[in-house]
């Protein structure tokens, strides 16, 4: 009985440092970029949105129940996506409890220096612009159209684009409104700018591993977008 115990509690263990583990990866996934992975608000899109930090008393006074609801629900008109049908309840719960645990950390003031989770390690001759930049928005694709417009739809919210950028209404509004974009600028000067976002601006860089291919979709996605929805 004392052997079957010890092993109960080691798995007890086990389990619970996975679920540890699990949401500590999916906070630096889905929230990080904004509010850091510290919870500061320390990067350039916290900054621009003005993020309180995470660690702070005011932020930490806020109710579980509050604070699950907003996880859940997302807030200020979508600019913060709700999470509740992507990760479920319990996840939503467990992030509460990840970011209430960020409070055992004294706040700490903006040092003005970015904490980006995604370049950490990305050297600077990954952020050059792309020499097949101008040649992939003429290539043409073996996907229908249809389908990389689809595509490229989702990689867009993948990438919480609408976290800073509205389309019709929707969105946050920390950077330029998209909702006309296909219609003021042509698709190779879409794709340079896709294929050259670089440190030191408040766009985010798209991960290293983004293709071509990936880039040529998001693009026709953005060419839809008319104004006239």
């Amino acid at each position: 009985m004392k052997i079957i115990r010890q092993i109960a509690i080691l798995l007890a263990l086990g389990c619970s440092l996975t679920q540890g583990q699990e949401v500590s990866s999916i906070y630096g996934e889905k929230c990080a970029n904004c509010h850091g992975a510290d919870g500061s608000g320390n990067t350039e899109l916290g900054r621009t949105l003005k993020l309180r930090d995470l660690r702070s008393p005011e932020a930490q006074k806020l109710s579980d129940s509050k604070l699950i609801k907003i996880i859940a629900s997302g807030m200020d008109r979508g600019a913060m996506p709700g999470y509740q049908k992507e990760l479920g309840p319990d996840m939503v719960k467990q992030l509460a409890t990840y970011v209430r645990s960020l409070g055992s950390a004294p706040p700490v003031a903006h040092t003005g220096k970015a904490t980006n989770p995604e370049r950490s390690g990305q050297s600077a001759s990954s952020e050059s612009v792309n020499p097949s930049a101008q040649r992939q928005g003429k290539e043409a694709s073996s996907i229908p159209l249809e389908k990389q417009v689809e595509l490229g739809r989702q990689f867009y919210q993948a990438r919480h684009c609408n976290l800073c950028h509205t389309i019709y209404g929707k969105g946050g509004s920390a950077a330029p409104d998209l909702s006309a974009v296909g219609s003021r600028v042509t698709r190779e000067q879409l794709v340079q700018r896709m294929q050259g976002r670089r440190a030191g601006t408040v766009m985010p860089p798209l991960p290293s591993e983004t293709t071509d291919e990936q880039i040529n979709e998001l693009v026709e996605y953005l060419l839809t977008l008319k104004g006239n929805k």
